[in-house]
């Protein structure tokens, strides 16, 4: 910031005041004396994190919803709970979110109680921790955790 009279960055605060969605502060050039004020306001952006690295303390975050790093093609799930199957089937329909479109889906298991879902179009936002609930038609056939995703460079995308 600059006095808008003398282009000097040294001034003080000579009086603040806090409003709900601002802040005033009246400032005092400390090279040609004049006196102004600047409003202070608190921007409302979104971020979304991209990746989070534990090792280096790291947090990745972007302020675009369509940023590239955010879909997903597939997610490594766990925890599974199934009604009225055994085992889920090679191909159905999924859906990660309340009330979202079913999107088409490939299921293959991994090992024991762990398995990769394909889905047939990318799918926004897919995080470790949510549910993944899977269909035949109407039917619930059951769901999982999502324990990972890997999306179009989902992986390393901050290098």
């Amino acid at each position: 910031m600059k006095c808008p009279y003398c282009s000097s960055n040294e001034f003080r605060v000579t009086n603040k005041r806090d409003f709900s969605e601002e802040i005033r502060r009246r400032r005092e050039c400390l090279k040609c004396g004049k006196r102004f004020t600047t409003y202070e306001r608190i921007a409302k952006i979104e971020f979304y994190v991209i990746k989070k690295d534990f090792s280096n303390n790291e947090l990745v975050v972007t302020n675009n919803p369509k940023h590239k790093a955010l879909f997903a093609k597939q997610a490594l799930i766990n925890k599974i709970s199934l009604i009225s199957l055994s085992e889920l089937p090679k191909k159905c329909e999924c859906r990660i979110r309340y009330r979202e479109k079913l999107t088409k889906c490939g299921i293959k298991k991994i090992e024991h109680g762990k398995y990769a879902v394909k889905f047939k179009d990318l799918q926004w936002a897919v995080s470790p921790g949510q549910s993944i609930v899977f269909y035949d038609k109407d039917v619930c056939l059951g769901g999982g955790i999502i324990n990972g995703s890997h999306g179009m460079s989902r992986l390393d995308v901050a290098k």
